[in-house]
């Protein structure tokens, strides 16, 4: 590719020499003040072919010779073996599940009996996932609900470590919750079908692997879980705050003067950043004593301490996820920030602007610089493409600290669909859906995908098809859809969606197939024609899950449901023993010299005995010489060795005889 300096210098002459009427170049205006005429003078063209012809051979002295193409992909050679080479960014397939399953399937965090059940399913390093399938992969050590299993990538492969604990020991238990990079684990434990909700227990299983019972806290106990799991906050008569190593518990209920409270709690999804009313690093937890709102801080061995967060009545809404020093609440009817460090307290959306219109919390950045959220009323006025939000459907706004919208911090995005979104860690880049038109050329029915980018306001659909393939990706039928783990990249390059349109030329419509769209560029990343499941990437963007029936690769050995991974220079060689050593002709081999001949049916067949050397090579027996082939006359045909005439032929000699006696 020319670099950009380079570009400009051979332009720039090649532009006159259109100019000057020696190219010509439909549909291009001319620069304003010129006139029309000028491009029709012949002694202006003359002028302006020698000016740039001149042009053209000084500027070929100082433009640098264009750079050599682009090398191959590393892993170019594994690409070809697992038909990976139509993928983008040199992504190879690569099995993550073991090839042998027992027949069974195996999904990303998912039960086979009902939905997502809270294990978080993929590292975001992208060197871990974690499934559940029925069969036994594994060292498979319960299985009461399915068997859990870690799978980690190696130099050489996915390998399987068992999740489960030991049925001998825990006849019903399930895993609950994994750490983003999947060390420790949190179990739910029954004790029985007698007191199957009250005598539910958590267990905690180390990064060392030490398990640790934390206590008998019900089917609802789970209150709140760090993202690292390090605190667990759980309900065993009163509420307790389990810190560090969980023998060491604190009580969570504890105003600022000391005195304990009946603690109350707003609770939360599942996500990266843990669960409930805690910080992702555990260090602060949010409760309610007298309906105020209070954060308990973990200060390490100095102790905890409480902070009062609001002045009167109030319900938390969400914490900034790395240690909650930035939180966002609602009280008196209006919307507040609160920044724990400084103890400062802010109004962000007054009453009067709407919040009672407010229907849903989204998502904060870890500095806490923004807050997305959607609300039912016209907060603001129009977004940087001149759309209003529409009263009564769901709006999405963004209120950003140091943003210099119109109506101060707050800013409106789009009307949008209920459905998943998915921030990156800077809150720069939010991915969201909608069955509005929202960008230029949008013309669908069916929900769209889009991305946001509050550094510059812009919003672009991702779910497009390439080089405006298939109408652009319009669709009255097909929606895109994201999944329940994260679908864009921390840097937001990279975003992974799923689509039953095609919006590539190797994709077969009406069958899902799962999508990257990087640089305002949409490719293929599952085969197009199975239908695939998107489950997630990794934060870099650099691996891409989803999973299909298809055999992508040698390895793959049975039809069943498999997690692959589109990894960006991944691949792995495929056993020899799967791969065949030839293909086409090259099975031939290369010609070799006549064959001694063998005895009669001592020809070499797959199973039977191998020929035998020239040494051991029985001498030829001897043979009859063939008897002399004996040629029927016209009419006859051999039977039995001897010559007899057919029916036809009789028939015909009867007719010649009755004509001869007339």
């Amino acid at each position: 590719m020319i670099g950009t300096q380079a570009w400009f210098a051979v332009r720039a002459p090649l532009t006159a020499l259109r100019f000057a009427g020696a190219i010509g170049t439909p549909g291009v205006a001319l620069p304003p003040g010129t006139s029309a005429r000028m491009n029709k003078s012949p002694s202006r063209r003359a002028a302006g072919l020698v000016l740039a012809l001149c042009s053209i051979a000084a500027t070929a002295l100082l433009v640098p010779a264009a750079p050599a193409m682009a090398a191959a992909c590393p892993n170019e050679q594994l690409r070809a073996e697992d038909h990976s080479t139509t993928l983008p960014d040199c992504r190879s397939y690569e099995l993550v599940t073991p090839p042998f399953k027992e027949a069974a399937e195996a999904r990303i965090g998912t039960f086979p009996i009902g939905d997502n059940n809270g294990i978080y399913g993929i590292a975001p390093s992208g060197q871990s996932v974690d499934v559940n399938s029925t069969g036994d992969f594994g060292d498979a050590k319960n299985g009461y609900f399915a068997n859990s299993y870690k799978l980690t990538r190696t130099e050489s492969g996915w390998t399987e470590e068992n999740l489960d604990l030991p049925v001998s020991d825990f006849p019903e238990s399930r895993p609950l919750l994994t750490s983003p990079e999947l060390g420790p684990v949190l179990y739910f434990v029954y004790a029985g079908e007698d007191d199957y909700f009250s005598g539910i227990k958590y267990m905690l299983r180390e990064a060392g692997g030490t398990l640790v019972e934390l206590g008998t806290g019900g089917a609802y106990g789970l209150q709140g879980v760090s993202a690292d799991l390090s605190h667990v906050l759980i309900n065993e008569g009163n509420f307790e705050y389990i810190a560090g190593h969980p023998s060491v518990q604190f009580p969570v209920g504890v105003e600022p003067d000391g005195s304990l409270c009946a603690a109350s709690f707003a609770g939360s999804r599942f996500g990266e950043h843990g669960f409930g009313p805690i910080s992702a690093d555990g260090s602060t937890v949010f409760f309610n004593c007298s309906e105020k709102l209070f954060a308990r801080i973990d200060n390490g061995e100095a102790g905890a301490y409480t902070v009062a967060i609001s002045t009167g009545p109030a319900t938390f809404a969400v914490a900034s996820p790395p240690n909650g020093n930035d939180v966002f609440y609602f009280e008196s009817g209006a919307f507040y920030r609160f920044e724990i460090s400084s103890g400062t307290r802010e109004e962000v959306l007054p009453a009067a602007a709407g919040v009672s219109d407010v229907v849903g919390i989204n998502e904060t950045d870890e500095d806490g610089e923004y807050l997305y959220f959607d609300a039912k009323g016209a907060l603001t006025g129009p977004n940087a493409e001149g759309r209003s939000p529409t009263v009564g459907e769901q709006n999405l706004y963004v209120l950003e600290r140091d943003a210099q919208f119109p109506d101060g911090e707050l800013g409106f995005i789009a009307t949008v669909s209920p459905g998943n979104t998915d921030l990156t860690p800077s809150g720069q880049f939010l991915v969201f859906t909608s069955t509005a038109d929202l960008t230029p050329g949008d013309t669908s029915t069916a929900r769209q995908l889009f991305e946001y980018d509050a550094q510059t306001g812009s919003l672009v659909r991702v779910s497009i098809g390439q080089n405006g393939f298939n109408d652009n990706g319009n669709s009255d039928v097909f929606p895109a859809e994201t999944a329940e783990f994260p679908v864009v990249s921390d840097n937001g390059e990279y975003v992974a969606f799923q689509s039953a349109d095609a919006l590539t030329p190797q994709a077969l419509a009406g069958s899902t197939n799962v999508y990257e769209y990087h640089d305002g560029n949409v490719y293929l990343i599952s085969d197009g024609q199975a239908a695939a499941k998107l489950r997630g990437m990794s934060a870099s963007g650099d691996d891409i899950f989803f999973e299909t029936i298809d055999q992508l690769v040698a390895q793959d050995m049975d039809t069943q449901v498999d997690v692959y991974d589109a990894r960006v220079d991944g691949g792995f060689p495929a056993s020899v023993s799967l791969l065949p050593t030839c293909q086409g002709d090259a099975c031939q081999g290369p010609l070799s010299p006549a064959p001694t001949l063998l005895s009669p049916g001592s020809e070499f067949q797959a199973g039977g005995n191998p020929p035998l050397t020239a040494s051991e090579q029985a001498p030829a027996a001897k043979t009859k010489p063939k008897a002399k082939r004996v040629k029927c006359k016209k009419g006859s045909v051999k039977k039995n060795g001897k010559c007899v005439k057919t029916e036809s032929a009789k028939k015909a000699r009867k007719v010649r005889d009755d004509r001869r006696t007339k």
